[in-house]
Parts: structure tokens; C-alpha cells; sequence
């Protein structure tokens, strides 16, 4: 009678405590999904911020007229990343300018990032994967807009993320 007893309940405990893990387990499996889409939202965020300013910066005036030295403070104003600089290539991927560096002064003679496009030939804009910025000695990332300046010339403006400003981004949107 004893074991009738039981063995009931140990198989009905048994149940509910798989049940209860399977919960736990589906909820932090959701937690850990709505989190990685929160972090993809925030860096997609940036990015398309990033697009959009060097769009615009593309459309300057001192940049069709070829006025650098005024493009350089207005492209180092606009960019409102602490980690982050402007990079004016022209059609073979020659650095034109770099805010990172002031006006006036000597380019770096690291190359840009290795196998990334000046500028996509069909005017599309790309984000390069990681990669060693030889200039800036560390990690960074690009988003890549072709612009048509300097006397219709194809050009691209790049703006460069160093790899830990999406740290400090996730770190302070509290992203768990």
C-alpha cells in the first residue's frame, strides 16, 4: 500500500519538476533572445545614424567646391562619437582626410582597412566587418557612403568606430 502510495507521487513530482525546468528554461531562452535583439536594434540604430549624417556631410558645399580644409571641421563637428572619426577617400581608396587627425598635419601611412571598398559602384552604402585599424592602433569598424564630390568625382566618406564605443553604447543603454 505503501509503495501505491508512492509511486504516484514521486512520478507526479517528478513530472512537475520537468515541467518547472522546461518553463525556466523557455523563459531565460526568450530573455536571452529579446536582449540579443535589443543589442541588434541599438548597433543597427547607430549605424543607420552614421549613414545618415555622412549623407548628409556628402551633400556639403565645401566638399563639392573642394574646400577640405572647411569640410574637415565640418565633418570633425558633425560626428558626435567620442570613438569614432570621418575618413574622406577618394575612388582608389586614398585617404583625402581623416578627422582624427587635424587639418594640415600628415595623414597616417597605415592602410585604411584591409579589403574594404571605397565605395560600392552601384552607390550602396556598406558596414565592414571588424578589423585592425593600422592608423589608429585597434579594432574598429566602418560604415561606407559613396558620395559623388569634388567635381562629380566618385568619393566615399567612411565613418570609423572604434570596436569599443558599441561597448560603451551597451553598457549604457543597461542592456542585460
Amino acid at each position: 500500500m505503501s509503495a501505491g502510495i508512492r509511486v504516484p507521487v514521486v512520478l507526479f513530482a517528478g513530472i512537475a519538476l520537468n515541467m518547472l525546468q522546461n518553463a525556466q528554461r523557455d523563459d531565460a531562452l526568450r530573455g536571452l533572445a529579446e536582449t540579443a535583439r535589443a543589442v541588434a536594434l541599438l548597433v543597427e540604430r547607430e549605424l543607420y545614424s552614421a549613414e545618415a549624417a555622412l549623407r548628409v556631410l556628402g551633400a556639403s558645399p565645401s566638399l563639392a567646391s573642394a574646400r577640405l580644409g572647411t569640410f574637415h571641421n565640418e565633418a570633425r563637428m558633425a560626428s558626435r562619437r567620442p570613438k569614432g572619426w570621418t575618413v574622406l577617400l577618394d575612388a582608389r581608396g586614398r585617404r583625402l582626410l581623416n578627422t582624427a587627425v587635424p587639418w594640415g598635419n600628415a595623414l597616417p601611412v597605415a592602410g585604411f582597412a584591409a579589403g574594404t571598398p571605397p565605395g560600392a559602384a552601384d552607390g550602396r552604402t556598406t558596414v565592414s566587418n571588424l578589423f585592425y585599424s593600422g592608423a589608429a592602433q585597434r579594432l574598429a569598424t566602418s560604415v561606407n557612403v559613396p558620395v559623388a564630390a569634388l567635381a562629380g568625382a566618385r568619393h566615399s566618406l567612411v565613418e570609423v568606430f572604434d570596436s569599443g564605443y558599441f561597448t560603451e553604447l551597451i553598457a549604457s543603454a543597461r542592456v542585460p
